[in-house]
């Protein structure tokens, strides 16, 4: 427990406590200053865990927010926009400058400029708007020229760096006027500040070609403003292809341009030609009227004057792969399954023209199952299911996802009429990996998991040579002196996504403490301080059905690396993530805008959050009284089980914390046992169960209190004798409260679930735990192996969880069944799995065959054989083979021993 995070930071009177709830974050705290009240502190400040043997210790660091850093030649002024020219501050060639006083407002405008008396200061730039962006400077001097820029602001933990260098050249934007017009140019909507400005205006000749930057850099929606006389047409440069063809009038006739965007290395090119039907992939649409094109915006007459040529290329490759059902299982070094993976109607399907391919998957249903035996939740992982009032939506895929991409770097569609030996009329490659459309969909889902699992799936790491398993050194703070600079990830093929859209993701998270039964990781028992805070975190650490929300990210025209996509959406849900799990921690201060991040590389991010299905179509008029009256049905259900619901929870919590200081491992797996096969699924069943429970604590607490002093003398002579008067006191005082806990929380239960008994009934595992037998080899997955398997672990309230099953046989119009282990026979009845007979092989004398089954000789007398009913010769030839086997190998193992 670290005590350290029930602390809050502040800085200064003004500023907002911080708590350090969550293992690790970053964030930015805003200060107020006391002297000007519009001026704030803008501080970033993160914590993180240390390494080695610090990882316990929460390292907390705070570093300027904003750092400016100077790649140019000469040293550069910089203050925020508007500011007067006494609050700017200079920072030398090749230093770094933290920028933390700002004035409070929704934007971070930063403006730079060369030192000196006529400074001319650049256009401003959003510093927190994550990408690369390029304008002027104006030099000092008689000449009046300018440097082009390049402004790299990029975020790290929580200090977002912006590097100004010289861009040498390499202007972000060329327009090409291949077309027999003058084109004039500006940026649409330059004003961001509400102060009107008049555009800049630039002349495009026919046959010329002029490299841009943007005028305002800042501006929200940046896209360049066509002209030619009176007619206009808004062109988004960030979308590469082909452009519906922009038509206008000259000298009393309507005429058209074909507008085309590419890419060459880091530049978006808009190359402006004359439009010809026979070469462009739109054509004039066929229309009785007239169209007039006489307004100011022409927009929406291009749109509907042209449309794109709807001609497809045939599939040269198609290849469909349809799977009933995958599986995987996880088994961990101690030879226990612990995760079994179920994907159910599976489909792929990849198709491949000469324009494009295409890739679809689609997985009917997802499930991961629990394979511990003692699990709470049986299920991790699963479709969370759809109200009932939904019931007529059909089921839909789990997993959706389509991903489709054009061939040879963008080449866009190529009419059959076209020859294939006529360069000039091919249509260019945009010199990106083109991705026309990608779509990924999750429908929502249900996590349930325990502390045993986490565990466990932990131990499942523990592979030797594994690069995470190498020895971590001791690191309490990584870069105690400087803060280093940010990892750059602009390298690599660019990647250009016409539409990306990550569907919204909704998850219902529920997580318990419980001890540690499939872990090498034990909680010591010597130490009565673990003992004490393990118990009261038990009853506090839950998590039930708590929510988590992650919005749809949909994304236009998007031009980036691959690990720049992968770093930004990985920030997009990561923020969105740690956000939702402070309020489940009981804390929501936390801050950031992961959608900021896409505006200097697209044209388009929409942030909301929707259904994942279908909504409940709305019932007309007709049906308003019967709509009253299940409301107010649901009325009393939901009451009922939200008061019932929130019972239980402290209920069996409480219990589930007292049982772990009872100091008896044997009744805490009893207990946990008896809670996983008895859940009251109605009011009535759940005081039969309470009661149960209870009568079960009351009857251990008084064993405990003579049994276990006997039992540690055993063990371990006088000191175990006072070792167990201890155990049995606690017992004695701890076990009969948890059964009133238990009492209370099963009866709440029932009556929790007889408000839900007619509703979609829960999951369970599709298959029942592996068999691994005792030598350690696998084999294939046996059903009936499995199940003789899971009675055995659970006959006689767990007495044999620990034996290695071997194989079982029932006998016919009964439900008792035989059972061998690797030590001994039982015999039981498998409904109410009640224990009729053992035998341990150190008591059998020998084993025979007779006309109607196998008889064991015990060695104390005749009276005291068993004999397993078995009328069935095959069958009895079979399970006596598997006794001989079995015993010869154990009364092996004794001779070794021995």
């Amino acid at each position: 427990m670290n005590l350290f995070s029930k602390f809050k930071i502040r800085f200064g009177p003004n500023s907002k406590a911080t708590s350090f709830e969550a293992p690790a974050a970053e964030t930015e705290l805003v200060v107020a200053s006391q002297k000007q009240r519009i001026d704030e502190y803008h501080v970033g400040l993160s914590w993180s865990e240390g390494l080695g043997k610090y990882k316990l210790t929460k390292v907390i660091t705070v570093a300027p927010r904003f750092l400016i850093k100077n790649h140019l030649r000469e040293n550069i002024a910089f203050r925020e926009h508007g500011g007067t020219p006494r609050e700017r501050s200079i920072v030398e060639v090749g230093q770094r400058c933290a920028f933390q006083v700002l004035r409070s407002g929704d934007e971070k405008l930063l403006t730079i400029a060369y030192p000196g008396l006529n400074a001319q200061w650049s256009p401003p730039i959003n510093i927190e708007d994550i990408g690369t962006v390029h304008f002027r400077l104006r030099r000092l001097g008689e000449d009046s020229g300018y440097d082009l820029i390049r402004a790299d602001v990029r975020i790290e933990n929580s200090t977002i760096f912006v590097d100004f260098c010289l861009a040498d050249g390499e202007w972000p934007f060329v327009l090409e006027n291949n077309s027999d017009y003058t084109i004039g140019f500006s940026q649409k909507d330059a004003s961001r500040d509400q102060q009107p400005r008049e555009p800049v205006i630039y002349p495009l000749r026919s046959q010329t070609t002029m490299e841009y930057a943007w005028d305002y850099p800042a501006a929200r929606d940046k896209k360049i403003l066509l002209s030619i006389g009176a007619a206009r047409r808004v062109v988004d440069i960030m979308e590469i292809g082909d452009l519906v063809p922009f038509k206008f009038n000259t000298q009393q006739k309507a005429v058209a341009v074909s507008l085309d965007v590419r890419a060459d290395g880091r530049k978006q090119i808009l190359r402006i030609t004359n439009y010809d039907p026979d070469l462009s992939v739109y054509r004039p649409r066929q229309r009785t009227g007239s169209i007039s094109v006489s307004r100011q915006d022409t927009i929406s007459s291009s749109a509907e004057a042209f449309e794109a040529v709807t001609e497809k290329a045939e599939s040269s490759l198609t290849i469909f792969v349809d799977l009933a059902g995958v599986g995987v299982s996880l088994i961990n070094k101690r030879m226990i399954e612990v995760i079994y993976l179920v994907m159910d109607a599976m489909k792929f399907e990849y198709s491949s023209s000469t324009v494009s391919q295409a890739v679809n998957l689609a997985i009917g249903t997802l499930q991961i199952d629990n394979q511990l035996h003692e699990a709470l939740y049986p299920v991790i992982v699963q479709p969370t299911p759809i109200p009932k009032e939904s019931a007529g939506i059909g089921a839909l895929p789990t997993v959706q996802a389509s991903l489709i991409w054009l061939n040879d770097q963008g080449i866009l569609f190529i009419p059959d009429r076209i020859s294939e030996e006529d360069t000039n009329l091919k249509a260019p490659a945009h010199g990106v990996f083109f991705i026309k459309y990608c779509s990924v969909l999750l429908q929502a889902l249900t996590i349930e998991a325990d502390e045993d699992l986490l565990f466990a799936i932990f131990d499942l790491t523990q592979i030797k040579g594994a690069s995470w398993e190498e020895g971590s050194t001791d690191v309490l703070i990584q870069y105690p002196e400087e803060i280093p600079e940010p990892s750059n990830n602009a390298t690599g093929q660019d990647l250009y996504f016409e539409v990306l859209e990550l569907q919204p993701i909704r998850l219902s998270l529920s997580f318990m403490r419980t001890e540690r039964v499939n872990s090498e990781e034990k909680l010591s028992i010597r130490n009565p301080l673990a003992v004490v805070v393990n118990a009261l975190t038990m009853t506090v650490g839950n998590i039930n059905d708590a929510p988590l929300e992650m919005n749809a990210l949909a994304i236009k025209d998007m031009r980036l690396t691959f690990p720049e996509l992968q770093s930004r959406i990985t920030y997009h849900y990561r923020q969105d993530v740690i956000r939702q799990l402070y309020r489940i921690l009981g804390s929501a201060d936390f801050i950031g805008n992961p959608v900021g991040l896409f505006t200097n590389v697209s044209s388009g991010v929409a942030d909301i959050f929707y259904e994942p299905f279908q909504g409940v179509v709305v019932h007309g008029n007709s049906e308003l009284g019967i709509g009253i009256a299940k409301g107010a049905a649901s009325f009393v259900k939901k009451t009922v089980f939200g008061v019932s619901d929130s019972v239980t929870k402290f209920t069996s919590s409480v219990g589930k914390g007292l049982s772990a200081a009872t100091f008896d491992s044997e009744y805490q797996a009893r207990r946990r046992m008896t809670q996983r096969r008895n859940k009251p699924r109605h009011a009535i069943y759940g005081v039969t169960a309470g009661g149960e429970a209870f009568a079960s604590s009351v009857t251990s607490a008084m064993e405990g209190v003579f049994m276990k002093p006997i039992e540690g003398a055993e063990s371990e002579g006088a000191l175990g004798f006072f070792k167990g008067v201890g155990k049995g006191l606690v017992g004695a005082v701890t076990k009969p409260v948890v059964g009133v806990f238990d009492l209370a929380s099963n009866v709440s239960e029932g009556i929790r679930n007889t408000t839900t008994v007619f509703d979609n009934p829960a999951r369970d595992r599709v298959r029942l735990p592996r068999l691994v037998p005792a030598d350690g080899v696998l084999k294939s997955y046996s059903a009936r192996e499995a199940l003789g398997q899971s009675w055995m672990k659970d006959l006689n309230n767990g007495a044999y969880r620990r034996e290695f099953y071997v194989a079982h046989i029932d006998s016919p119009g009964s439900d008792n069944v035989v059972l061998l282990t690797a030590s001994r026979v039982l015999s039981f009845w498998s409904k109410k799995l009640r224990l009729e007979w053992e035998l341990p092989f150190t008591q059998i004398q020998g084993v025979t065959v007779e006309d109607t089954g196998i008889r064991f000789a015990h060695k104390a007398g005749k009276e005291r054989d068993k004999f397993a009913f078995i009328s069935d010769k095959a069958r009895q030839s079979w399970f006596f083979n598997q006794v001989a086997t079995v015993v010869k190998a154990f009364n092996a193992r004794r001779r070794m021993d021995s």
